[in-house]
This record gives structure tokens, sequence and C-alpha cells, in this order.
């Protein structure tokens, strides 16, 4: 049985439109946290990605053991879904619409920064 994928996304991040499209293309099920509207998932994000509000960042997988992927590029992408146990056709990864991982776009952005106050 494939392992559950979740998608933790932004509404205006094409890197996550990308990956919901190739999932939806493929039939492949997810679930999909929009971080601009969980704050704890927002939390979440920033703290796996040290420091950074790096959307899409996937986790594969549930209970103690799982996979967290973030921006992955199409061939890193297919890789995953692919050990993950869901069947990818091999045109799937196409050179021409590969991204770069870990690039810092749009859809990454520095936490802001909180204080505590203490007495």
């Amino acid at each position: 049985m494939p392992l559950p994928i979740t998608i933790f996304g932004a509404s205006d991040c094409d890197d996550t439109a990308h990956v919901r499209a190739q999932f939806t293309a493929l039939g492949i099920p997810f679930r999909e946290v929009n971080i601009e509207h969980d704050p704890d998932a927002e939390r979440f994000v920033i703290f796996v990605n040290s420091g950074f509000r790096s959307t899409p960042t996937l986790v594969i997988g549930e209970g103690k053991l799982k996979t967290i992927l973030t921006e992955p590029s199409d061939s890193q992408l297919a890789e995953m879904l692919s050990q993950a146990g869901y069947p990818v056709p091999a045109q799937t990864t196409s050179t021409q619409s590969e991204r770069i991982p870990n690039k810092r776009s749009a859809c990454a952005t520095t936490a802001p920064r909180r204080t505590r106050r203490t007495r």
C-alpha cells in the first residue's frame, strides 16, 4: 500500500500549484494544508526548513517514520513517488520543466522573528 502524502503549501506559490497539478494528473491521493490558514502548520514548515517558510514542503508516510521533501525538482518528486509506492510513468520527469531544488523563490521566505518578553 502506498504511503500517505501531505503537501504543506501556500495559495500564491507556483511550486505548490505545480506539485498539486502533477499529483492530480497522476491520480495520486494527497492531503493539502495551506500554511496561510493554519498557524501550527506554518510553524511546522518553518521548523523543518531551518527558519524558512518554504513551500511546498511534502511529508511522506505516517507514524514515526516519515520523509520530508522541500521544494522538490520534478525528478526528485518522481523518485519520491516511486519510493512511496506510487506508479510513476517515465515521461513524468522532464528536463524542460525541471526546477532548481532548494532555490529560495517567492514560495520561500524567512520567517518573521518573534520575540518573547520576560519580566
